[in-house]
């Protein structure tokens, strides 16, 4: 059985907000690190971010238009990510700090 901790950082509190970063540590009975994932996704063209989610998640539009990836692959990405670790550990029990208020909507 391994845990897999993780966290997103979006452009808004809001429902519509999007993904802009995401991390995922996989580590075993141990807690020793097993394997990770992060990466920036492009923002839409439709994406206006909140200046309170830049700040607070201290990301740059730049950097994020440079050399963030598209929503498509980055929700490819992360499925082939979590599906391997699945494979490979068995049981992977997700583990977010907040997810409940800010990343599961």
């Amino acid at each position: 059985m391994s845990w897999i901790f993780y966290d997103f950082e979006t452009s808004s509190r809001d429902l519509l907000g999007q993904i802009l970063s995401y991390s995922f540590i996989t580590v075993n009975h141990d807690l020793t690190v097993c394997n990770t994932l992060s990466g920036t996704i492009k923002l839409t063209r439709t994406q206006l971010p909140d200046i309170h989610a830049i700040l607070t998640n201290k990301l740059s539009i730049r950097n994020l238009q440079e050399k963030g990836i598209s929503e498509r692959d980055a929700a490819k990405t992360i499925y082939n990510f979590l599906n391997n670790q699945v494979k490979q550990h068995g049981v992977c029990t997700l583990v977010g700090y907040n997810s409940n208020q800010f990343d599961l909507n």
